[in-house]
This record gives structure tokens, sequence and C-alpha cells, in this order.
């Protein structure tokens, strides 16, 4: 019964082709009963907001009406203030509700022949309302009822007949509408039925027509699915058997690799942790030899200015050794003039002594002569003695001037040898200067290779690590895929057992080559690698995925199955 279009369908588009076509009846059905419902709810709307309202206040303006009419008969035939002032409070208060009631049928009454009825309605609410104000005007004067009344027998009676008239016509085509509404009622409620019947039963046949078609296609597919699930799953028994055992001997190998990779590693942690030590070392080294440069540099730098400082003594030296020189000469010619003026004092004294001699010769005439030389002696003879103290001060001050020039050039040499020294000293640091820094630089490159070298063996150990926990997890996923292929053996097994009840649920004998017996690879646990290391190992889920067998099912019986299947499954 399937069409050649539908050949091809998988089973989640034929199931949701089926369910579709019985939600689009449904979808129908609904909508046709949510337009004859609506349809309903409108007519029912129209009589019970229109049409009964409408009749109700028709009935209740007649019933004024006659009030009034009432009302003002009696108020023609009374002549008691009271009764007749209660009289008008009546006719007062029936108007004023008609007056209301006209307002509420302008808001009910939307029909046009409808609306034509209400103003003549209106109209001949006018009418009577001008005649029994007439009527009333006459009776309340209380001498003319005779006239009141025969004026309402002729006009009040006439206006209220045909106001009454026009209220049953208002009233009898309110009636008229619900009667049509009640009669579409009736037939949509008849049409909705037999429309719903049909509906119900074109989708009672829909749906067992296309349960047919489904539940045939279904059944064939499984049955051929059923088939190669059996033969797939002797294959992946089989398959399983090998994969373990190849397995096994996959995890002792991945076991002792890591060992070795463990051994390894833990040897250049060691190198690694020389090299460390040695950099530290060579660091500190470094670090003391460009102290020792800049100390070095500074020697030389206070020596070079030793050397300043020399050279500017020695240049002072000379100086003061010219000046005592220079002294010495002065003095030796201070000497010289001061010899010259001890011969004059001398002369001086004598002559002098010659002049005091003649002027005792000469007697009183040579006394003053005589006060005058011996003054002049006093005086030569002063000199002298000045002469000889300056020529003993001058001749002491040569003497230490000469001790002062031989100190100074025993200082000039003294400062000469430091000079020589302190160049020889400023030699030997330039020299050690260089070579700290050689050193220096020697202790750089050397801290240089060692950094490079210990983050070359920190590349080797990360390296190392790596390959170490690469192995761990071959050496885990060794270890899994055994455990995961002894579980897929036994899901295997399970498979078949499922096939087998599958085959009976579709009728179909089952049938299967022989299950493989279990290897000892599959008997056995796989040792975890006893390499010392950490590892966490997890369960293989059951639904670890595998490559199922070849279908052997005819080409003509197969329906692509996708994921629709396991959808179903699930």
């Amino acid at each position: 019964m399937e069409t050649i279009g539908m050949k091809n369908w998988t089973i989640g588009k034929r199931i949701i082709f089926g369910f579709a076509s019985i939600i689009l009846i449904s979808a129908i059905l609904g909508i046709f009963a949510f337009v004859r419902v609506n349809s309903i709810n409108h007519e029912s709307n129209l009589i019970a907001k229109t049409a009964v309202p409408t009749s109700v206040l028709c009935g209740e303006m007649k019933y004024n009406l006659r009030t009034v009419l009432l009302s003002t008969y009696q108020h023609i035939g009374s002549n008691d203030k009271a009764d007749m002032a209660q009289l008008e409070s009546t006719i007062d208060k029936a108007r004023a509700r008609n007056t209301e009631i006209f307002a509420e049928l302008d808001k009910l009454v939307i029909d046009p022949k409808g609306l034509a009825l209400l103003e003549k309605v209106k109209g001949a609410r006018g009418a009577y309302a001008k005649a029994t104000s007439a009527v009333m005007e006459i009776s309340k004067k209380g001498n003319e009822n005779e006239k009141a009344y025969n004026l309402a027998r002729t006009e009040m009676d006439g206006a209220a007949t045909v106001y009454t008239a026009e209220l049953d016509n208002l009233n009898a085509f309110s009636k008229e509408s619900m009667y049509h509404a009640l009669t579409d009622i009736q037939e949509d409620v008849a049409g909705s039925k037999l429309g719903i019947l049909i509906g119900l039963a074109t989708a009672l046949v829909v749906g067992v027509v296309l349960a047919y078609v489904i539940i045939s296609a279904v059944s064939r597919a499984l049955t051929s699915i059923a088939n190669a699930l059996g033969e797939g799953s002797n294959q992946i028994a089989s398959a399983t058997s090998q994969l373990s055992s190849t397995s096994q001997l996959l995890a002792e190998g991945a076991s002792e690799q890591a060992a070795s990779l463990e051994e390894t590693s833990s040897s250049m942690e060691e190198m690694a942790s020389m090299v460390t030590a040695n950099a530290t070392s060579v660091q500190d080294s470094k670090t003391l030899a460009s102290e020792t440069r800049q100390t070095t540099t500074q020697n030389v730098s206070r020596v070079q200015e030793l050397k300043s400082s020399v050279t500017e003594a020695q240049s002072s030296s000379t100086e003061l050794t010219q000046a005592m020189e220079a002294i010495k000469q002065s003095s030796d010619s201070i000497a010289k003039i001061i010899k010259t003026i001890d011969e004059i004092a001398f002369q001086t004294n004598i002559l002098a002594l010659n002049a005091a001699v003649e002027a005792a010769r000469a007697g009183e005439a040579g006394m003053g002569f005589a006060v005058v030389a011996d003054e002049v002696r006093n005086l030569a003879k002063r000199s002298a003695d000045a002469a000889k103290e300056t020529a003993s001060i001058i001749e002491d001050s040569i003497r230490k001037s000469e001790n002062g020039v031989k100190v100074n050039e025993q200082v000039v040499k003294n400062l000469t040898d430091i000079d020589t020294k302190s160049k020889q000293v400023d030699n030997g640091l330039q020299e050690i200067l260089t070579k700290v820094g050689k050193v220096d630089e020697t202790m750089g490159q050397i801290a240089s290779a060692s950094k490079e070298q210990s983050s070359g063996i920190s590349q080797v150990n990360i390296a190392l690590t790596q390959m170490d926990k690469v192995t761990q997890s071959s050496a885990a996923s060794a270890e899994e895929t055994a455990s995961a292929a002894e579980e897929l053996n036994a899901q295997a097994m399970e498979l078949k057992g499922a096939v087998d009840q599958l085959l009976r649920l579709v009728g179909s004998k089952s049938g299967g080559a022989a299950t493989p017996a279990p290897t000892h690879a599959s008997q056995s646990r796989v040792s975890a690698p006893s390499t010392g290391l950490k590892k966490t190992f997890t369960t293989p889920s059951r639904s670890t995925p595998t490559k199922a067998a070849p279908a052997s099912a005819k080409s003509g019986e197969s329906i692509p199955m996708e994921s629709d299947f396991e959808d179903m499954h699930n």
C-alpha cells in the first residue's frame, strides 16, 4: 500500500507524516468547530444582549404607558389635592423611566429595520406625551373634569393606541430576530455535529491506514536491522577478543617505557639541580668580580688623585726651594750691607772719639762739640750693636734656610719616589682592572650559558614529563581499551539476546552465527602499569560507539534509519 515516494523515507519521517496527517485533520476539525461555536456565540449574544433586553424593555414601556394612562384618568376623577399630587408623581416617574428605556434602546438596537421602528415609537411617544400633558393641564384646574375627560377620550386614547401599536411592532421585531437567531443556532449545531462526525471518521480511516503502512515498514526494517545486528554482534565479539589481547601487550610496553622515563626524569632533575647550583655560584662570582672591578676603579681614581697631589707638592716644593734660595741671596746682600753699616759705625765711633779728644783740647769752647761727639759715638755704638744683632739673626735665618732647602730637597726626593711608586701602583691597578673586567665578562658568559643550560634542562624535563604523561595515558588507555573490549564483548552478548528478542517481537525466526567462546584476554583483567606514577582509570561507558557489521538485508526492503531508530529506542 505504500507509494513509491514513501519507499525511501526514514521511520522518523513516516511517523512524522502520520502524526502530521492526524494533527492536520484535528486542526481542520478544531477550526471548523471554532467557526461554528463562534457563529453560535454571535447568535446567542444577539438573543441575550439585544433581542431579549429589547423585548423586556418594550414590555416595561407598555406597562409605564398604561400606568400613565390610568393615573391620568384617576387624576381627572379625583378632587383630593394630596391624591392628585401623588398621581402626578407617579406619572412623572413613569415618564422618566421611559426616557431611560429609550436611552438604553438607542444602544441596543443596531439593525436598520429596528432603528426605523424605534423612531416610530419615539414619534408616537411624543404625540402621546403632548396629549397627556394637555389633559393634565385641564385636570389640574379641578373644575373642568368633564372637558379633560372628553379630551382624554378623543386625543389621549388615540395617541396611546398608536404608541402601544408601535411598541408592539418593535417587540414583534425583537421576537422575530430572536426566532431567526435560534433557528441559526439550531442549524449551526446540526452542521457542527455532521462536520465533526465526518472529520472523526476521516481521522479514523487515515489513522488506521497510516498505522498499517508505518507498522508494516517498521516491522520489515526492524527485521532487516535485527539480522544485521546479529551478524555484527558476532563479529564484534571476535574483534573485542583480539583487541583485548593487543591492549594487554600495549599496556605492558607502556609500563616499561613509563619506568624508563621516570628514571630519566629523575636523572635530569638531579642534573638540573646541579646546573642551578652552578649558575647560582657563577652569579655570585660575577657579583664579586663586579664589586672588585668597582673597588679597583675607585682605587685607580684615588691613585690618580694622589699623583695629582704629589705633582702639586713637587711644584710647591720647587717654588719653596727657589724662594729659599732667593731669601738666602737676599740675606747675603743684607749681611754685606750690615757689615758695611758696622764698618761705618766703627769709623763713626773713631771719628767721634777723635772729636771728643779735640773738644777736650779746646776746653770750654769745645764743650758743646764734645757733647755732640759723645752722642754721635753713642749712636754709632747702638748702630754697631743693632748691626751685630741683625747679622746674627740673618746668619741664623741663612742657616735655617739652608736646612729648609735640604729638607725640601729631601721632600722633593721623597715625593719623586712616591710619584714613581704611584705610577707603578696605577699601572698595576690598571692591569688588575683589565683582568677583573675580563673575569667579569667571562663570568657573565658562564652565567648566561648556565641559564641557557638550565632552561634547556627544564625544557627536557617538561618534555620528559609530557612523555611520561603520554605514556601513562597510553597505559591507562590500553587498560581502558582492554576493559572496554571485555565490556564490549559482554554488550555483544546482550545485543545478540536483544536481537533475538526483537526478531521474536516482529514475528521472525531467530537465527545467527554461533557465539564465539570468550578468549583468555576477555577472561582476565589487564594489570595496571607498575611505574609508581599516579594514574586515574575510568570505566568505559556502555554506550561506547562500535562499528556495525554490514547488513545482509535485501536492498528493496532496507530503509535508511539515520538517527530516528535511536530516537525510537530512547
